[in-house]
C-alpha cells in the first residue's frame, strides 16, 4: 500500500487518446499506472503486471477486445484478479449504457460513462478514493477485532467462547484473502474440529499482525 494521502491507481485501457485523458485528468489526485496492450498480452500475465506495480485501485475500460489488439475484455481481468484478491478495490470504467455491463460486473464497481472524465472529475476522484479506504477501514477493522479478542482471552479464566472463536477465525480469513502471499491463516484452523488449538495460534496473533503491517507498509 502506499502513502496514505496518495493513492496509485492503475488503468487498463486500449485507446491511447482515453489513457492519456485519465492520467490528465487525475494525476493531481493520484499517481496513476498504465498497462502496455499488444497481441502477445494474455491475463495471466496482465495479472503479474498489476501485483507487481503494488496498486492501491485498479480501473480497466470494459471493452478492450473492439481495437482487436488482446483478446478478452475489461470484466475479464476483474474477475482473474479478484479470484486472488476478493475484497480489492475495482471499477469498470465504460461509454456503454448501464444495462450493457450489469451482467458482467456489480453495480457498485461501475463508473458509467467515460465522459465523467470530463465533466465530473472531482466525483470520479471521490468515488475512487471512497473505495480505497473504505478497503483499508476494512482490514483495520479485521485487525481489531481480533486484537479486541485476544485481551479479552488474555483476561478471562476460561478463555473465548467457541463464538468468539470463530469471530477471531473470520478475521483471520478475511486478512488470508487480503495478504494471500502471507498465509495468514493455517488451513488447519480453518476446520471446525481444529478450534482446540485455538489457543496456541492466538499467542501469536500480534506478531502475525505486526508482520502483516509491515509487508503492507513495503508494497
Amino acid at each position: 500500500m502506499n502513502d496514505l494521502h496518495r493513492y496509485c491507481i492503475g488503468y487498463v485501457d486500449e485507446e491511447p487518446q482515453f489513457v492519456d485523458k485519465f492520467r490528465r485528468q487525475l494525476k493531481s489526485a493520484f499517481d496513476i499506472v498504465t498497462f502496455e496492450l499488444n497481441s502477445e498480452l494474455t491475463i495471466e500475465n496482465l495479472i503479474l503486471q498489476i501485483e507487481e506495480a503494488e496498486l492501491d485501485c485498479l480501473i480497466v475500460d470494459f471493452e478492450l477486445t473492439e481495437a482487436a489488439i488482446v483478446q478478452f475484455n475489461g470484466d475479464e481481468i476483474i474477475d482473474a484478479l479478484l479470484a486472488k484478491y476478493p475484497y480489492f478495490p475495482v471499477f469498470i470504467i465504460t461509454s456503454k449504457e448501464e444495462d450493457d455491463v450489469l451482467d458482467h460486473v456489480i453495480d457498485g464497481d461501475i463508473l458509467r460513462l467515460k465522459e465523467e472524465l470530463d465533466t465530473k472529475p472531482n466525483i470520479l476522484i471521490q468515488r475512487i478514493t471512497n473505495k480505497i479506504e473504505n478497503y483499508i477501514s476494512s482490514i483495520n477493522e479485521a485487525q481489531k477485532v481480533i486484537l479486541d479478542l485476544v485481551e479479552k482471552r488474555n483476561q478471562s479464566e476460561n478463555g473465548l467462547s467457541v463464538e468468539d472463536e470463530v469471530l477471531m477465525l473470520d478475521n483471520y480469513a478475511f486478512l488470508d484473502k487480503i495478504y494471500p502471499q502471507a498465509k495468514v491463516l493455517p488451513e488447519s484452523l480453518l476446520k471446525q474440529s481444529s478450534l482446540t488449538k485455538f489457543d496456541e495460534f492466538a499467542a501469536e496473533t500480534k506478531e502475525i499482525l505486526d508482520a502483516l503491517n509491515n509487508l503492507s507498509k513495503n508494497e
